[in-house]
């Protein structure tokens, strides 16, 4: 259960579970995104800071946000990721959380 965001030509998802049979499964890192007029295959194209599922996504006009989360050794995550539209790269830590969160809501600017 990862998170979404979006710029005004992509849809983004990141972090999140990862399955890939029975004995594979895991928390991602990923950042991955498709393009809205073709809906092409998802492509990853960056990575979080630190693995999580179930963190919150928000959107700016120019980046893309990932809040809180459950992951390795956060068990009610504090940190906030921003990660850019307009380049293919790993995000970087931006804040902290006042209080753990998961299983969030969403906002978009």
């Amino acid at each position: 259960r990862g998170a979404g965001t979006s710029s005004t030509t992509h849809g983004y998802t990141h972090g999140g579970h990862w399955y890939n049979g029975p004995a594979v499964a895991g928390i991602t890192t990923q950042v991955s995104r498709f393009q809205f007029s073709t809906g092409n295959q998802m492509v990853q194209v960056g990575t979080l800071d630190k693995s999580r599922h179930d963190p919150v996504g928000c959107s700016s006009s120019s980046y893309g946000y990932s809040a809180g989360g459950v992951g390795g050794s956060m068990p009610h995550g504090v940190d906030i990721d921003r990660y850019a539209y307009s380049s293919s790269v790993s995000s970087s830590d931006w804040g902290t959380l006042s209080g753990g969160n998961n299983f969030g809501g969403s906002a978009e600017r």
